[in-house]
């Protein structure tokens, strides 16, 4: 039971840093505002282990929207970003952080990478009640509507 508090402190600390350390300077152009990604994600080895879409919306440097995801074949540990769900993150000028399940305290999956124009690409990490637990690649393209 002492290792599920300690672990919830940390990720709450780090969560809080994260968005403290934001630059609320920077906010991204009004064509960015809500943007549809195709998501494809890789394990360790980049074999192609999930697929879907998320729908970003940027209101200044911070980011909700929507998830769907599937498996490639049969994938093992790749966490809960399988399914569909709501999310939330942050960003500063090009970077960016999404949590696929912001409601959960234990069973994260967390998506930090850089965006550009038409990519936000960079590392998913799941990460369980014992702390970090799995990782791997992630692409994600603008699709233009």
């Amino acid at each position: 039971m002492e290792k599920k508090y300690f672990l919830t402190i940390i990720l709450s600390f780090c969560m809080i840093s994260l968005f403290m350390s934001c630059d609320k300077s920077t906010s991204l152009s009004p064509s960015d505002e809500n943007s549809l990604y195709e998501y494809i994600a890789f394990d360790s080895s980049s074999t192609k282990v999930a697929k879907g879409w998320l729908l970003l919306n940027f209101e200044e440097n911070v980011i909700t929207g929507q998830w769907e995801i599937q498996a490639i074949g049969s994938p093992q540990n790749i966490g809960p970003q399988l399914g569909s769900g709501n999310l939330a993150g942050n960003c500063n000028s090009d970077s960016i952080w999404v949590d696929l399940q912001p409601n959960m305290q234990d069973n994260n999956l967390l998506l930090e990478g850089r965006l550009t124009d038409d990519d936000y690409s960079g590392t998913w990490i799941y990460i369980s009640l014992t702390g970090p637990t799995n990782s791997g690649t992630f692409t994600a393209r603008k699709i233009i509507l």
